[in-house]
Order: C-alpha cells, then sequence, then structure tokens
C-alpha cells in the first residue's frame, strides 16, 4: 500500500457519514475528489455550519455531499456533529467461505452485510461473531482483520439516529444451510461469488460500497 492510499485508508473511514446515497466528510483531504471521482460541496466546519447542516438532514433538506474543512483537526467537528444525534453502535462481518464466496443478507428490499447491535458487556469483536450466526447461521468464523467503522445516519421512532458500526473481515470453513434470521426481518441469505459482488452492491448502500473500498485498498 503506498502513502496515499494508507492516508485514504486511516482518514476516510473514521470520518465519513452517509444519509442514503449521500454523504458528509470531515477534514480537507487534498487527493479526495481525484480519487472518489465524485464532485461534492465544501464548507467550513464551524458550529453554526455543522447545526445549519444537521438541521438540514432532520427536516429532510439535505440532498449533497459535503466536506467540513478547517484548520482544527477534523475530529473536533466530527465530534460535534455526532453529539446532535442519538449514537448507536453496531458490528458485522464481511465474511468468505472457503470458496472465497462473501456472505450476504437482504432485509427490507436491499442488500447488506450481516450485523447488529453490540450488547452491553460485550466488545464489538464478539458483538460481531455472535450477529453473523444469528442472521445467517454460519459458524466456525475466524477474524482476519481490525475493525474498519462506517457512519450513517437514519430516522427511527421520531428521532434521528447515528449509526456507528465496526466491521471485520471474517473467513469460515461453514458449508451447512443458510438460515436467514426472519424475526429481524432478514428475508433472504447467499454466498455471493466476488465477480457478481459489485451488482449486489449496486442494489445495497452507499456506506457499504465505501466499507468495500476500505478492504479493498487495506490489500493493496
Amino acid at each position: 500500500m503506498n502513502e496515499e492510499q494508507n492516508v485514504r485508508l486511516n482518514l476516510s473511514q473514521k470520518y465519513k457519514v452517509f444519509f442514503n446515497d449521500y454523504w458528509i466528510l470531515f477534514g480537507d483531504f487534498k487527493h479526495f475528489q481525484a480519487n472518489e471521482n465524485e464532485g461534492f460541496e465544501r464548507i467550513n466546519d464551524s458550529p453554526e455550519n455543522i447545526i445549519s447542516v444537521t438541521n438540514q438532514i432532520k427536516s429532510g433538506k439535505f440532498d449533497r455531499k459535503l466536506i467540513f474543512t478547517g484548520k482544527n483537526n477534523p475530529r473536533i467537528a466530527f465530534d460535534f456533529f455526532c453529539k446532535q444525534f442519538k449514537v448507536l453502535e453496531a458490528a458485522g462481518g464481511i465474511v468468505r467461505n472457503s470458496d472465497h464466496k462473501i456472505l450476504m443478507i437482504k432485509r427490507f428490499g436491499k442488500w447488506d452485510f450481516p450485523k447488529g447491535k453490540i450488547e452491553k458487556d460485550e466488545t464489538s469483536s464478539e458483538a460481531a461473531l455472535r450477529e453473523v450466526e444469528e442472521e445467517t447461521s454460519v459458524n466456525n468464523l475466524q477474524i482476519q482483520s481490525d475493525a474498519f467503522e462506517t457512519f450513517h445516519l437514519y430516522p427511527y421512532g421520531g428521532k434521528w439516529i447515528l449509526k456507528k458500526t465496526y466491521w471485520y473481515s471474517m473467513s469460515s470453513n461453514f458449508g451447512g444451510l443458510l438460515v436467514p434470521q426472519t424475526e429481524e426481518d432478514i428475508e433472504e441469505v447467499l454466498w455471493i461469488h466476488p465477480t457478481k459482488l459489485s451488482e449486489y452492491l449496486n442494489a445495497s448502500y452507499a456506506s457499504l460500497r465505501h466499507l468495500i473500498l476500505l478492504f479493498q485498498l487495506q490489500g493493496e
């Protein structure tokens, strides 16, 4: 992995928040536009601007891709942004089997990777292993990487939630029957061939496409 890729890996995964197919990034990364090949707006990361954007999100009027920039550590602005929402933590896995196929679930008509809420007194890695097995029946799971973090916003029960998810690369030699956890609204579980992954990701979430990019960069 070269220096530029390392910068992208270590910074963009920490401070990029998704809202539907839009995103908000914290930090002035000079390589960002060329590497992502997509347009965006830049504004100063003042508290007033952050409050304005969070109000737009909560009113349903946020419809762009945005970078907050400033002279300070992006973490300061990011932490202030997070305080405007209820933060929930979850964990999940990108699981590959012995045939190098990738495990995916379908929920509410969207393809996703198995994940779920971190319970009290549970580590993120423990939660990831538990949730993958509960949602798919796949066991004999082995974690192969440190966690990557993604953030996304969504409304629930009259409140706005910022979900922080810890993702682990996993492997398994499981060869049994895949069983969707229907009580969690999971409709289908499949092993996806790597050549078909982009097709399924196109019917998924922008945050997952970003996640796969981070895992791919790790391997370069």
